[in-house]
């Protein structure tokens, strides 16, 4: 078995192997219970797995009585930009970014749109390995999800800040978003 990877920016591994539709639920649960009050936003990448992940992501938060704005297939800086346009509490980014097509990742993002500090990390880390969840089941009702298309705000904001007559004159050939760079 192939071991799971840890970092500042979430969990990844190989799909089937260390990421599994339990270990999804349990982080996702992790994290819901960590949060603050709020909605929490999930997007994803193309990857034939993000949808089945995206499924237990958003059924665990559900349960930690968060409300879940779903972005569906979207960028990572999409999901960023939500967070605060949404006033989230944070957001689950699933994608494997650059590992191979048999991998993927839950990458946690706090309310201030950027990834989880270290702190914030090794709480939810211990909150996972302690399995301690906070599932609202008989408590509450649990969340509510709620679906919207993401990009075209992403987009007139990013247009806004961008001096496009420099641009043009300076005769680019690639122009990057840097992801809070």
């Amino acid at each position: 078995m192939k071991p799971l990877k840890l970092s500042v920016s979430g969990v990844r591994g190989i799909i089937g192997q260390a990421i599994t539709p339990e270990l999804v639920i349990d982080f996702a649960s992790a994290f819901g219970t960590r949060l603050a009050a709020g909605p929490i936003v999930v997007g994803r990448d193309s990857r034939n797995s993000s949808p089945m992940i995206s499924a237990g992501v958003v059924s665990a938060l559900l349960a930690t009585g968060h409300d879940v704005i779903d972005l569906g297939l979207c960028p990572t800086p999409v999901i960023e930009f939500q967070v605060k346009r949404q006033k989230a509490a944070g957001a689950v980014s699933i994608t494997g970014g650059h590992n191979p097509a048999s991998w993927n990742a839950l990458n946690f993002i706090n309310g201030q749109g950027t990834y989880l500090n270290e702190f914030q990390g090794q709480e939810l880390l211990d909150l996972y390995h302690l399995n301690c969840f906070q599932p609202v089941f008989f408590k509450k009702t649990p969340g509510v999800i709620r679906e919207l298309n993401p990009e075209e705000p992403y987009f007139d904001w990013l247009l806004s800040r961008l001096n496009l007559p420099a641009i043009k004159q300076a005769h680019f050939k690639v122009v990057a978003d840097p992801v809070n760079g």
